[in-house]
């Protein structure tokens, strides 16, 4: 299951332009594998994921020193954890995907 979009730097060799890479990860080890192995430009996480949450996610983020972009995705509107993703420094929380 696609639960984590990371999107990373990468770099064109036809044209010798970045152009991003997007990749799937099942869940938080998957992701961490990512963002520890490139220049990781945006994550998208839904906010319950098999092996952890959003939280982990986004704190092995900060932790990396990343300055990459973090979203949130919820299903289901959820104004506390909206309110939640972006005080533990999330930059979008969407919740209400339906």
């Amino acid at each position: 299951m696609d639960n984590v979009l990371v999107i990373l730097d990468g770099y064109d060799s036809r044209t010798r332009e970045a152009e991003p890479q997007f990749r799937w990860a099942d869940g938080c080890d998957a992701a961490r594998r990512m963002i520890r192995s490139a220049k990781v430009r945006m994550v998208a996480t839904r906010a319950s994921l098999p092996d952890g949450n959003w939280y982990t996610l986004l704190r092995d983020l900060v932790n990396e020193g990343s300055s990459a972009r973090f979203v949130v995705c919820s299903p289901t509107p959820d104004e506390a954890l909206r309110q939640r993703a972006l005080a533990c420094g999330a930059d979008f929380a969407v919740c209400d995907l339906r």
